[in-house]
């Protein structure tokens, strides 16, 4: 039996400036179906770093904190993991 698996992507919304060195920052983003576009609601965003996870609204909109270089991992059902590192912007 074969399973196809979709691709997320997310969509930063607004990433906040990160000025200093250790700093918890705001980031907003949005998960959306890599083929179509469409948002994937209640996607699971973890950040693996902090070991603190959300649920994406049924947009795929998501706020949490984070620090330059932490880990976030994106999941849903029916679609493939993805893992990013934040960067500063």
């Amino acid at each position: 039996m074969k399973q196809f698996y979709k691709m997320l992507w997310i969509l930063p919304l607004a990433f906040v400036s990160f000025n200093a060195a250790g700093q918890l920052n705001l980031i907003k983003g949005k998960v959306v179906d890599g083929s179509s576009g469409k948002p994937v609601e209640y996607a699971y965003v973890l950040n693996y770093s902090q070991q603190r996870q959300i649920y994406c609204n049924t947009n795929g909109e998501f706020q949490l904190n984070a620090l330059v270089g932490d880990t976030l991992v994106l999941y849903a059902i029916g679609y493939l993991y993805q893992k990013i590192v934040v960067e500063d912007s």
